[in-house]
């Protein structure tokens, strides 16, 4: 189906279904953390992160063969952030470097044997010293806070999304991203450097999900430890936001459609299967140049979201491509689309995509907003989903309706 006639048929579709976003089943008063905050702005709470090896001794590894025995059970590197208490300004800030177990040229050499496997064009890797918001090591705040859990795409790395997952977590969640071992790029598992197998592709869809369900086990287990940084700091009983980039979409639905305990999905630049769990709110996102997934995947999203359940809402960033919705072209500034120059799916015309900061802006306000709705509860948040503060820098499309 062409463009234009995808977007009509959605546009007709949501202006026949609902005018408005319908309610939370959530009345905002199970949780202090419960409350509404501007999501258009960066939250009030100082941000922390730490960073942890969690192993599902249920399951076998992929990849790593370093436990010293063999099979080695399934290991979960995760990376959390949290609202985290005043004056932590002396802590050292979380960045590329902190996350990178390995050397810029070390990254390179991994980099360059995935292309040599994959085919493609080199890209020269780059790991910026840029600081980040979130102080490392950092206490958490006192309360019990909301969940959102962000699976990466594929090849991607837990921490490729981190203007997001700060983000949410300014805004009063506590924001888990495991690396699927395996499918993460490059990531460090007890000393061991593991690097992803294309090979396995098909074997990672099947995993994933399970390390999302396992990633929110051991929250639930955690929250019960007196022994752990985050006894009696986890809601998970208000309900799981899942939220995830290209892969990370697929895995985020596929889990939405087989777990009750999410509460509502944000899958970015990519569909996912089309079974869906009894109303797990919806909020699609589309970049409109995505050169990866192309015409045929961002029709299939599109399609998607017609069949879906509501609540539902889609947003599409216009000039985007598939890495505008993560970190990547921090990384990697010439990797793919989204960073830099390319060309515009349909026609090939010469395109420079959106600015990062100007999409994330409206990246982080609209999945804020959603999960504020259904996750926290509180009013407001509904309203705040009507809004379009950054049309005039970011053109994006919302229930159907194209802003120009």
């Amino acid at each position: 189906m062409r463009f234009a006639a995808t977007m009509a048929v959605c546009a007709l579709f949501f202006a026949c279904q609902s005018a408005s976003v319908p309610p939370s089943p959530n009345d905002g008063q199970s949780c202090a953390a419960c409350v509404y905050i501007d999501p258009w702005q960066a939250g009030p709470s100082p941000v922390g992160v730490r960073s942890e090896l969690w192993i599902d001794h249920d399951r076998d590894a992929l990849a790593w063969t370093g436990c010293g025995y063999s099979p080695c059970p399934r290991p979960v590197p995760i990376s959390i952030w949290y609202p985290a208490v005043d004056g932590i300004d002396h802590l050292p800030p979380s960045s590329f470097e902190a996350f990178f177990s390995v050397t810029e040229a070390e990254l390179q050499v991994v980099v360059d044997d995935l292309i040599d496997e994959l085919g493609g064009d080199r890209v020269t890797i780059t790991i910026p010293d840029t600081a980040f918001l979130a102080r490392q090591g950092a206490d958490i705040r006192p309360g019990r806070w909301p969940v959102v859990v962000f699976s990466h795409g594929a090849g991607g790395v837990r921490f490729q999304s981190v203007f997001l997952t700060e983000y949410l977590a300014g805004h009063g969640y506590i924001v888990v991203a495991p690396d699927h071992e395996g499918d993460a790029t490059i990531t460090e598992i007890d000393g061991e450097i593991v690097t992803v197998d294309t090979r396995q592709f098909v074997e990672s869809a099947f995993r994933r999900p399970r390390d999302v369900q396992f990633v929110i086990d051991t929250l639930t287990r955690l929250d019960a430890d007196p022994a752990h940084v985050l006894y009696g700091k986890v809601a998970v009983e208000l309900g799981v936001g899942l939220t995830g980039h290209s892969f990370g979409s697929f895995t985020s639905i596929t889990v939405a459609s087989i777990d009750p305990r999410i509460a509502a999905i944000v899958p970015m630049a990519a569909p996912g299967i089309s079974g869906f769990g009894e109303n797990v709110p919806t909020m699609f996102m589309v970049a409109t140049e995505d050169d990866t997934i192309d015409e045929v995947g961002n029709a299939a999203i599109r399609w998607q979201f017609e069949i879906a359940q509501e609540p539902k809402l889609m947003v599409e960033f216009l000039d985007a491509g598939h890495f505008t919705f993560s970190n990547m072209c921090d990384l990697f500034p010439d990797f793919g689309d989204g960073c830099g120059e390319g060309e515009r799916i349909a026609s090939r015309e010469p395109l420079t995509y959106v600015d990062d900061e100007l999409a994330f802006k409206p990246i982080n306000g609209f999945t804020t907003a959603w999960f504020g709705l259904y996750i926290k509860g509180a009013s407001g948040y509904g309203e705040a989903l009507q809004q379009d503060p950054y049309a005039k820098s970011v053109r994006y499309d919302v229930s159907g309706n194209r802003l120009r």
